[in-house]
């Protein structure tokens, strides 16, 4: 993989997430960054690990925080679908797929 590039509403996921865990904690909330690094590093050597959850779009669960990262591959790049809390509704990602800017996943 060549690189990551996130969609817009997943960036302001990540974010949000990012500041909910900085209200209880700095180093809480840096910790959830170095795992998000860490599974995005792991996902880019290898991009098929994660099981599919729906069409091409793959699911990596998180080890230590209730998220996981949704991902498709389009053209050797990792794209961030979404970073979804585990208690968000299932599903509520689906149209972000059908975006010129993800087609293709």
């Amino acid at each position: 993989m060549t690189g990551v590039r996130y969609l817009t509403p997943a960036v302001g996921e990540l974010e949000r997430a990012v500041e909910r865990y900085e209200e209880y904690s700095p180093s809480i909330a840096q910790s959830f960054m170095s795992e998000i690094l860490g599974a995005l590093g792991q996902l880019k050597l290898f991009p098929e690990s994660a099981p599919v959850l729906s069409g091409k779009v793959r699911r990596k669960v998180l080890k230590k925080y209730p998220y996981s990262i949704l991902y498709g591959i389009k053209s050797s790049t990792l794209v961030v679908v979404a970073v979804m809390h585990h208690r968000q509704e299932p599903g509520y990602w689906k149209p972000r797929i059908k975006r010129s800017d993800a087609k293709g996943i």
